[in-house]
């Protein structure tokens, strides 16, 4: 099953910046980006009826204000009810889903002081998703989900600290 879909994507930065001639100066930012996902859902093998075990790749791209991100997410999946299968012949759904997530990004950071700082990066980092679908029968099935790094990415660059990720997308089913 194909899946599309947009929502936000926020990145938080907790750390210091290089700053041209001030050092590395404290900044604190979330960077929030708009996305758009496409998604594929592979149901590999049926473990009860409705209850499907399987894989699902993503790609994302994203921009605002400057920040661009482009993402890969991959989850390997259990999934109930809708969405699980395109049997399935359930209103509604969930399913939860760990794997890797790939993130490469260009930023403007904000440090304490005012300053600007440009700033790309790329990433891999653990990913857990959990999302519920709907099936509104008229207008198709729908897809709240959210994804997340359980931990924090620590880099040692022109920006030294912390990067942590967050996503919330309303997705809709092909």
């Amino acid at each position: 099953m194909f899946e599309l879909g947009t929502g936000i994507q926020i990145s938080s930065f907790s750390g210091k910046a290089s700053v041209n001639g001030l050092g590395y100066v404290p900044t604190h930012e979330l960077a929030p980006v708009y996305t758009l996902m496409g998604s594929l859902n592979f149901p590999l093998k049926m473990l009860k009826e409705e209850l499907y075990f399987g894989i699902n790749p993503n790609l994302g791209l994203g921009y605002s204000y400057g920040n661009f991100q482009t993402t890969a997410p991959v989850y390997v999946t259990l999934k109930y009810g809708t969405t699980s299968s395109r049997e399935s012949k359930t209103r509604c759904g969930f399913g939860l889903g760990a794997g890797g997530y790939v993130s490469a990004f260009y930023t403007l950071l904000t440090t304490d002081y005012g300053d600007l700082v440009n700033y790309s990066s790329a990433y891999v980092a653990p990913s857990v998703m959990a999302e519920f679908s709907i099936n509104t029968n008229r207008r198709g099935v729908f897809q709240i989900r959210t994804d997340f790094t359980p931990v924090t990415i620590q880099k040692s660059d022109k920006f030294i600290g912390n990067i942590g990720q967050y996503n919330l997308r309303l997705m809709r089913t092909f």
